[in-house]
C-alpha cells in the first residue's frame, strides 16, 4: 500500500545529503520546508474554481463527490469503495461519486478550490490549509495515525533514544520526519544526534533489508507485515503513542456547511453506514475493492485488515461519543505539536477547526458501529481496539 505521502507541506532550500548508498539519495530531492514557501504555493491554489455545491447546487441536487488522499492501492480506501457500491449513501439519497488523488494537500485544496465537496486528508495538511486561510471544516475523524519508525529487530533498537548515531531514512516532503523529530525530543532523546537519510517513497522495505538504513519513518502496517512474511522480526515506535496527535479527517468546505446542512447531513449518516458495511460485510466490500485495486495483494491486505479496522475508531473516545467524534482535548495537543514543528503560525481555538454537529445528530447510530468494531476486534481478530 502506498503511504500517504504528502502532508500540506511545501519543499522550499534544497540541502544535499551524502551517503554510501546512492539509491538513498542520488534521485530523491532532499528538502527544508518553510511556512512561507507553503502559503505561497496555498495561494495559488486556493480558489481556482468556483464550488460545486456552494455555488451550483439546486434544491434537489443530490450528486456529491468525496476525495481521497491517495490511490486505490490497498485495503485502506476500501471502506469507501464499498459504501459506493453497496449502497451507503444511496441510503441517503445521495449520488457519491469517489476519487483519488496525489496526496493529503492535494485532497484538501481539491474540497477548498471547489472541485469536489468532501474529502479526508491528513490532519496537518487540512489545519495547515486552515491555517493559510482556506475555509475548510472537520466533520470527522477518519483514522488514526499509523506511522513511525520501522526497524528489523536485529538492530536493537527498542526505543526513541535508541536512534541516536542511527541511520533512519525518510521521505524528502511530508511531516512524518518532523513528527518523527518531535517524538524523540519528547522522549528525551536528541533528534539531531540521528543520522537522517532521505529515501525515495517506496524504496524504504529494501533499503532496511540491504542495512543502508537502520530505520524508516513510514506508514507502517503494510511495510512490517511484508517484512514478517519474509521472515524478519520487526519492531515499530509508533508516533501516535507518544505525540496523541490526529490523523486523516473528514472535511467539506464551511459555505456547505452552511448553506447545504442537510446535505452535509446525509453524507455524514452515509459515511457512518459505509464504516458499518466494513465491518459488518467485510468480505463484500473486499470483493468490491479487489476488482478496482491493479495488483491487489490480499494476503498482505488480510494481514492487515486487524491493524486498518482498529485505525477506525478511537475506543477512549467514540464508544462514549460515537465514530468519528473530534476530541478538543486531542485537537489542542495535535495543534499544539504542529505549532512546535512550525506547520502553523499561531493556532486559533480548537473549535475553529471542527465541528462534531453531525456526528451529534447521529450519536446513537456512531456509538452503535464503534461498539460493534470494538467487539469485532476482540471476538474475531482477537486484538484490543486499542492496538493502534
Amino acid at each position: 500500500m502506498r503511504p500517504d505521502l504528502d502532508h500540506g507541506y511545501a519543499p522550499d532550500e534544497p540541502r544535499t545529503h551524502t551517503t554510501d548508498t546512492p539509491r538513498i539519495t542520488a534521485e530523491s530531492l532532499s528538502v527544508s520546508p518553510t511556512r512561507r514557501t507553503f502559503l505561497t504555493t496555498v495561494a495559488l491554489g486556493v480558489g481556482a474554481v468556483s464550488g460545486c455545491l456552494g455555488s451550483n447546487r439546486s434544491d434537489d441536487y443530490r450528486s456529491v463527490t468525496y476525495r481521497h488522499r491517495f490511490d486505490r492501492s490497498g485495503i485502506g480506501s476500501a471502506v469507501y469503495d464499498g459504501g459506493v457500491e453497496l449502497g451507503s449513501w444511496e441510503a441517503h439519497e445521495l449520488d457519491v461519486e469517489f476519487k483519488i488523488s496525489s496526496g493529503s494537500r492535494a485532497a484538501a485544496q481539491s474540497v477548498d478550490g471547489g472541485q469536489d465537496d468532501f474529502a479526508n486528508a491528513e490532519i496537518a495538511a487540512v489545519l495547515s490549509l486552515i491555517d493559510a486561510g482556506a475555509p475548510l471544516t472537520i466533520l470527522a475523524q477518519e483514522t488514526t495515525p499509523m506511522g513511525g519508525v520501522i526497524t528489523l529487530r536485529e538492530t536493537g533498537i527498542s526505543s526513541w533514544t535508541d536512534l541516536a548515531g542511527v541511520e533512519v531514512g525518510r521521505f524528502p516532503w511530508g511531516v512524518t520526519g518532523q513528527l518523527a523529530e518531535a517524538a524523540i525530543t519528547s522522549e528525551g532523546g536528541d533528534p539531531n544526534a540521528v543520522e537522517w537519510r532521505n529515501v525515495e517513497p517506496g524504496a524504504h522495505i529494501q533499503l532496511l533489508l540491504e542495512g543502508a538504513i537502520d530505520g524508516a519513518v513510514a506508514y507502517y502496517p503494510q511495510a512490517v507485515t511484508r517484512l514478517e512474511l519474509a521472515g524478519h522480526e520487526t519492531q515499530v515506535l509508533p508516533l501516535g503513542t507518544v505525540l496523541d496527535h490526529l490523523g486523516n479527517a473528514l472535511i467539506t468546505r464551511q459555505e456547505i456547511v452552511d448553506e447545504h446542512p442537510e446535505v452535509v447531513e446525509r453524507f455524514v449518516r452515509g459515511w457512518l453506514d459505509a464504516h458499518d458495511t466494513f465491518i459488518s460485510r467485510t468480505d463484500d466490500v473486499i470483493d468490491v475493492h479487489r476488482d478496482l485495486v491493479p495488483n491487489f495483494d490480499e494476503t498482505v491486505e488480510r494481514e492487515v485488515l486487524p491493524l486498518i479496522l482498529a485505525s477506525r475508531i478511537a475506543p477512549e473516545t467514540d464508544l462514549e461519543s460515537g465514530m468519528g467524534w473530534t476530541p478538543i482535548e486531542r485537537m489542542t495537543n495535535t495543534l499544539d505539536i504542529l505549532e512546535q514543528i512550525d506547520m502553523l503560525s499561531s493556532a486559533d481555538t480548537p473549535e475553529t477547526y471542527f465541528t462534531n454537529r453531525f456526528i451529534e445528530e447521529s450519536q446513537d447510530r456512531a456509538i452503535d458501529i464503534a461498539e460493534r468494531y470494538a467487539q469485532t476486534l476482540e471476538q474475531d481478530y482477537d486484538i484490543e481496539p486499542t492496538a493502534v
